[in-house]
């Protein structure tokens, strides 16, 4: 018995196959070598792997197509129904999921609320080239972006580097709270 399990396993580590022309003259697996049957196997089964793998590669193309196909309607679609509303209301995650949509829509205006704590880089990504006005608001002495990397001054936000360079701003001195 061990002698046909070693027979079996030194065959199933074989890998020649067959020609093309070999394999014409097969007229029955019958009649062949079992050395032979292998080779007719693996030839059989390459050949099936082979086209098994280009239909699936022509399959997931074709998926793929039809998938970007339908993310340009969705796009489209939204765009069509944001571009009714006089603002549009996001998070800087969803303004970064979001960009191709928010670019369609052409705004020219910008508003970051709570700006002090949005990094640089999410607000300049956030905006589309129609952008001509940024309005930010928050206060920039309250908690900063939150970043692990401290060089080149990632942890301070647009909105405070705004302020240290001293370009125009306007600052509340009273804030009122509303108590019901």
């Amino acid at each position: 018995m061990k002698k046909c399990e070693f027979a079996l396993q030194q065959l199933l580590r074989e890998t020649s196959m067959m020609t093309a022309a070999e394999e014409a003259f097969v007229g029955s697996v019958h009649h062949l070598q079992m050395a032979d049957r292998w080779r007719l196997y693996r030839t059989w089964v390459n050949r099936w792997r082979d086209e098994t793998t280009k239909a699936l590669y022509e399959e997931i193309t074709e998926c793929s197509l039809i998938a970007k196909d339908v993310r340009e309607i969705e796009i489209e679609a939204h765009v069509a129904i944001l571009q009714e509303a006089d603002v549009v209301a996001t998070t800087t995650s969803g303004a970064a999921k979001y960009r191709n949509l928010l670019y369609n829509l052409n705004s020219k205006i910008v508003v970051v609320e709570e700006a002090a704590k949005v990094k640089e880089a999410h607000i300049i990504t956030a905006m589309p080239k129609s952008t001509q006005h940024l309005i930010l608001i928050g206060d920039h002495q309250q908690l900063e972006p939150a970043t692990t990397v401290q060089r080149y001054h990632l942890d301070t936000s647009l909105f405070e580097r705004m302020i240290k360079a001293e370009i125009p701003h306007v600052t509340l001195n009273v804030q009122h709270a509303n108590i019901a």
